[in-house]
């Protein structure tokens, strides 16, 4: 069962600038600016919680869900954890919403540098911070709750969702899941 576990913050890779004599003659590389930019958003974030993934990150297969009794799609992955578990900012940024969702329960979403968002779902409480706070990295928000009408019968965890230009992507690429 994969895990995710705490790291040490890693620096980012020192990003090197063209000279200007040389800007005309080099070409840039798609795949070498995207692993750049996934390895500087890795080292910026940290697991919110310890814990075991329970759903994964499944957007372009269907995974079970015991709560609807079907498959479906799952937009991010849930960590297991107890009930009250600290749920925390996997990275500073501004918190933009708290809510409490008829689907997700409450939810609380945080916006980062490079456009990138990171949701919490099925937590807690919403007494933890308000719209407008910014929060530091490993800053506790909220806790692990039962919330989420449609995790309902799946054990206690968070739903974590990491969102890139406004779209979903898989979480384990910004953290560090073993």
């Amino acid at each position: 069962v994969p895990t995710v576990a705490s790291t040490a913050q890693e620096k980012p890779a020192p990003v090197k600038e063209n000279q200007p004599s040389q800007q005309a003659e080099n070409t840039v590389d798609a795949e070498e600016v995207m692993s750049n930019q996934k390895q500087t958003a890795t080292s910026a974030m940290t697991v919110p919680l310890v814990g075991s993934i329970g759903m994964k990150y499944a957007v372009d297969s269907l995974v079970y869900s015991k709560t609807l009794d079907q498959f479906t799609t799952h937009e991010g992955i849930d960590i297991i954890a107890p009930i009250n578990t600290p749920v925390m900012a996997a990275q500073a940024g501004e918190v933009i919403e708290v809510v409490v969702d008829s689907r997700l329960g409450i939810t609380i979403a945080i916006a980062h540098e490079g456009n990138i968002i990171t949701r919490y779902s099925n937590l807690s409480t919403d007494q933890m911070v308000e719209v407008g706070d910014f929060v530091e990295r490993g800053e506790v928000i909220s806790g692990v709750g039962r919330s989420a009408l449609f995790s309902i019968a799946e054990e206690p965890h968070l739903h974590f969702e990491v969102l890139v230009e406004g779209k979903n992507v898989d979480p384990s690429l910004y953290i560090p899941i073993e």
